[in-house]
């Protein structure tokens, strides 16, 4: 009877035991699991962030395109301008060559 008694308070020795680590490794996996869900909250944080850099770099790109197209244009006025300029400049000498005549 000794023997048993000595067997069945090893038993419950070794399920506390046991019970401890499961209760250890309960907590740990809770624990385990908060950290993926904030890495997956961060993860789809980024990824959002991400994408309006994404969108943010596009729309600066074709505002730098227009801009360029814009100066291009402005370029071409001002080299028209010039040579309107030179051209008058010549009709104005010319006349004032006949004129002196």
């Amino acid at each position: 009877m000794d023997g048993l008694h000595s067997d069945l308070e090893k038993a419950n020795k070794g399920n506390g035991k046991l019970q401890k680590w499961a209760e250890r490794l309960e907590n740990e996996k809770l624990i385990l699991r908060d950290d993926v869900e904030r890495m997956n909250r961060d993860a789809e944080m980024r990824e959002s962030n991400l994408k309006a850099e994404v969108d943010r770099c596009g729309r600066l790109r074709e505002d730098l395109i227009n801009s360029r197209e814009e100066l291009n244009k402005l370029y071409l006025a001002k080299d028209v301008l010039e040579q309107q300029k030179l051209d008058s400049d010549n009709d104005i000498s010319l006349l004032e060559k006949t004129r002196s005549k």
